[in-house]
């Protein structure tokens, strides 16, 4: 495995763990349900998997869900154990594991009405058209006392050259060359007001902020931040 590929995988381990200890009650292996929204091929979801009792992918990503679904079945879990996503798929039966491709935006009926105690988005939020809109979103998937969490790249005088690293090592993984085609809306990243007002916006409670990890690419750091807010009781 290439330095560069340890690399981006510690960093999600130490997004996940962060995630964890930021809600630390949130996660209970017995009872809690979490989405994963904009997934990817699941390596948060994967982190998660053992403090929770359920997760749930969404991304709108075909070939990255796939990918995510073909690992969970790789990891012993069997085909009559999870739905095979696609976005003609309505209802499903209950499951461990699974991603579905699909705009929640467009198509809210294919989880079902399902609530969450906690909603994780990691490193997608900078991609998205409107973060307050994606926000409220989220929020109306949130069970009364649920959490969204949201990691990304945080907004500095040089964050707007992160996109213009772009390492041979990463172009060959799936999530990454996903991330290559999808349109970068908000360059540079997110300020910590930018994601605080859009989380106030949509009526988000016990609202906090924190840097959690720094991506050094060149003789360049990037910090990525962690937000979490509360839907109301």
């Amino acid at each position: 495995m290439s330095t560069s590929i340890q690399t981006r995988e510690r960093r999600k381990t130490e997004i996940a763990k962060a995630m964890r200890e930021m809600v630390p009650l949130a996660f209970d292996e017995e009872t809690t349900h979490v989405m994963d929204y904009a997934c990817g091929t699941g390596a948060i979801s994967q982190r998660l998997a053992p403090y929770c009792k359920r997760i749930i992918g969404v991304d709108i990503n075909a070939n990255v869900v796939d990918q995510y679904n073909e690992t969970v079945l790789n990891q012993g879990i069997s085909p009559e154990d999870y739905c095979i996503n696609h976005v003609d798929l309505i209802v499903f039966e209950i499951q461990e594991m699974v991603a579905f491709c699909t705009d929640l935006s467009e198509r809210p009926e294919v989880l079902d009405n399902e609530l969450f105690d906690v909603i994780v988005c990691s490193q997608a939020y900078h991609h998205l058209p409107s973060i307050t809109k994606t926000t409220e979103l989220l929020l109306s998937y949130l069970k009364p006392g649920g959490s969204l969490l949201v990691a990304d790249l945080l907004k500095s005088d040089h964050s707007h050259e992160f996109h213009s690293y772009k390492h041979h090592t990463e172009i060959t993984n799936p999530e990454h060359e996903a991330a290559l085609q999808s349109p970068v809306i908000h360059h540079g990243g997110i300020t910590e007001d930018q994601i605080h007002s859009a989380f106030e916006y949509a009526g988000l409670t016990e609202i906090e902020f924190k840097i959690i990890h720094t991506i050094q690419k060149g003789d360049r750091g990037f910090d990525i931040f962690l937000v979490k807010g509360s839907k109301p009781l």
